[in-house]
């Protein structure tokens, strides 16, 4: 029988595991989005390299999770 304390470790292992699934999903999609607004819009691909879209990249990832943009451009939460 196992003790209350591993399956409280397996649970949360598992928990950290879709969490993570989940966070990399979600980069994934927004590399996507940024690489697809780069080639539409003729962006040179070295602008990635610049601090100040560094320091965007950061900013967007310091937002909070359950806010996502709408059409307007406007936050709501999600």
């Amino acid at each position: 029988m196992e003790s209350t304390k591993t399956q409280e470790s397996r649970e949360l292992k598992r928990k950290e595991d879709i969490s993570n699934a989940i966070h990399k999903e979600h980069k994934d999609g927004v590399e996507k989005y940024i690489c697809r607004w780069a080639i539409e819009s003729t962006i040179p691909f070295n602008s990635f390299e610049t601090n100040s879209f560094k320091m965007i990249l950061e900013a967007v990832r310091k937002l909070d999770c359950g806010r996502v943009l709408g059409n307007s451009g406007s936050t709501r939460k999600g």
